[in-house]
């Protein structure tokens, strides 16, 4: 009998260098030291403990009283979902906090000795505790943000931006609040974490053998989680809806990169069903999130929408001061102003033309990054979902009718990491013509 051959012994599968890994680990290790008094030190906000009274809707939810009274129509339902008020309330019960022992809102009306004498102050270890989850998710957000740049303009970028961040006091208090805007970032980087990875896979697919249901069966997936994340980002604050526009236009994109055995036709039907697992994705974990909108999704959203901005017209009264003119130039230089100086990172005299200068090099360097990959797929596909992820959630805060610090968060940060990306590109730039000066001016003392 002819001897059967044995199966090839399949090759051990390569390992990940110690360096892969371990870098992250303690460039995390490092943040968390670096922020963790901030947590304490970090300035109250008034805002803080109504989201610290409202966040017993966590014990609600998890025990599954979708029937609770306190679903109900109300004030806190229609002006913000509920995310924010479930990480506050994970940080506070895993101090020990049960709902009998929360605040109650503060009251702007009153003066802060009125607020402290009717119990409207949280202690400090409530405080503590209500802004644990939110030092933890910084942490997470700058490291996301830091991987961005180092795979799009280098490793010294990704070192420049955690710099940036460490020593940038806007962050400092806008991010260590117990409030909605670090869950609201933390959900849109990671929804530009799993973008970056539906286009990864996309490239892949385009050059598989395999049936074309098979091969685009993993960035189907990947648009999906990202789709799930831009209903977390909803889920946060109503803003973070904004993103999911990122999502579809970054799902056309896809018919860019050249794809020679795969048909338009093929590819138009893939990025239907990348929208529709978009679209499903984000509006079931909004929704689902939300027991308020159970009985009328739609109806009920709506008019959390037109609370919120009735709100918002009413807070233009309620504090007239912090009004910004309408008019179109006026406020281009003003929020320009708060961006790239008063909430920058670098601020002294002159850094406003600096941190422009440096944007402008980095939001330059990204455009023709994500250029070059719609044209050849060559490159990180990071840049250009980065960029259509920086521009649709930065687009709704630069339209707001209030001078708030808070209200500037997406701009800060993304002009931060365009400042980065910016910064490293230059240094590279320098190192480069210094080490092509050195070569020609070699070459001529040889010749001579």
């Amino acid at each position: 009998m002819a001897k059967r051959k044995r199966p090839a012994a399949k090759a051990p599968a390569a390992k990940r260098p110690i360096s892969s890994w371990l870098e992250p680990l303690l460039i995390a290790c490092v943040l968390l030291a670096i922020f963790y008094p901030r947590i304490q030190n970090t300035s109250f906000h008034g805002d803080e403990s109504w989201w610290i009274a409202s966040s017993h809707h966590l014990e609600a939810f998890v025990a599954g009283r979708f029937d609770s009274p306190v679903w109900n129509e109300s004030y806190d339902n229609l002006t913000q979902p509920q995310l924010s008020r479930y990480v506050i309330g994970i940080g506070r019960w895993v101090g020990g906090y049960a709902p009998r022992d929360l605040i109650r809102p503060w009251n702007f009306r009153l003066s802060d000795e009125e607020n402290i004498a009717r119990g409207n102050m949280p202690t400090s270890d409530l405080l503590w505790w209500s802004r644990l989850p939110n030092y933890i998710l910084t942490t997470l957000c700058v490291l996301i943000a830091a991987s961005f740049v180092s795979r799009s303009a280098g490793r010294l970028g990704g070192y420049i931006l955690l710099t940036l961040f460490v020593f940038s006091t806007y962050f400092s208090t806008t991010l260590f609040r117990a409030m909605g805007e670090t869950p609201l970032l933390t959900a849109t980087m990671l929804a530009a974490l799993a973008g970056s990875q539906a286009v990864a896979s996309w490239k892949l697919a385009v050059t598989h053998k395999h049936r074309v249901s098979k091969r685009f069966l993993r960035p189907l997936i990947w648009f999906g989680i990202m789709g799930a994340l831009c209903g977390l980002a909803g889920a946060a604050k109503l803003n973070g809806l904004s993103i999911i526009l990122a999502g579809l236009v970054l799902s056309l994109l896809m018919l860019f990169p050249k794809a020679s055995n795969v048909s338009q036709s093929e590819l138009l039907r893939t990025i239907a069903f990348a929208w529709a697992s978009l679209i499903l994705a984000a509006v079931f974990t909004f929704v689902g999130l939300n027991p308020y909108l159970y009985p009328n999704p739609i109806g009920r959203t709506e008019k959390m929408v037109t609370t919120r901005l009735n709100d918002m017209e009413r807070q233009q009264v309620s504090y007239a001061p912090a009004q910004i003119s309408g008019s179109l130039i006026p406020r281009i230089l003003f929020i320009g102003e708060r961006v790239f100086y008063q909430c920058a990172a670098l601020r002294f005299p002159g850094s406003l033309i600096i941190n422009l200068l440096l944007c402008s090099v980095g939001l330059w360097f990204l455009l023709d990054a994500a250029w070059a990959w719609l044209r050849s797929s060559a490159g990180y596909g990071g840049s250009l979902v980065l960029l259509l992820i920086a521009f649709s959630a930065s687009a709704p805060a630069l339209l707001t009718p209030l001078d708030w610090d808070r209200y500037y968060l997406f701009p800060v940060f993304f002009s931060t990491v365009f400042i980065a990306v910016g910064f490293a590109r230059i240094i590279y730039s320098l190192f480069e013509w210094t080490r092509r000066w050195r070569v020609s001016n070699g070459k001529t003392v040889e010749s001579n």
